[in-house]
């Protein structure tokens, strides 16, 4: 069988990914998060994401579509298993590539649990975060 050599530049962003599953659930353990409301989580839940997309841009990748859901993805799901927030309180919205180019249209998604939200915002290699709905 043969079998296709894969990108060097997936590998790296699969292997960083998988350290920051590994290290949000090490915390999660480590310590039971108390959140007061879903304020506080979405907070904590977008300052998560943006360390996560921090360290993809680390490694000298640039920020793509694909490195941004698969950190909300592994994100969301280090949040339910620490009881941060409930499955179906989770959700994105804003994150787009219809022009594919590999990069989000606006550059910002929005990270909502329940009722509160904090805007996400990030360029080819910096996130950052304000737990505020985004501006239209």
């Amino acid at each position: 069988m043969t079998t296709t050599p894969r990108n060097p530049r997936t590998i790296h962003t699969r292997i960083a990914l998988g350290a920051v599953v590994t290290a949000v659930v090490a915390i999660g353990g480590a310590c039971t998060l108390e959140l007061d409301d879903d304020r506080a989580a979405a907070r904590r839940i977008a300052e998560r994401v943006e360390r996560s997309i921090e360290r993809h841009a680390d490694d000298g990748s640039s920020i793509d579509v694909d490195a941004v859901t698969d950190a909300i993805e592994i994100v969301f799901g280090a949040a339910v298993l620490d009881d941060i927030a409930d499955e179906n309180d989770l959700t994105v919205n804003g994150l787009s590539d219809t022009d594919g180019d590999g990069h989000d249209d606006d550059g910002r998604i929005e990270i909502n649990v329940a009722d509160a939200s904090a805007c996400l915002e990030f360029t080819d290699d910096r996130a950052t975060f304000t737990v505020e709905p985004c501006e239209p």
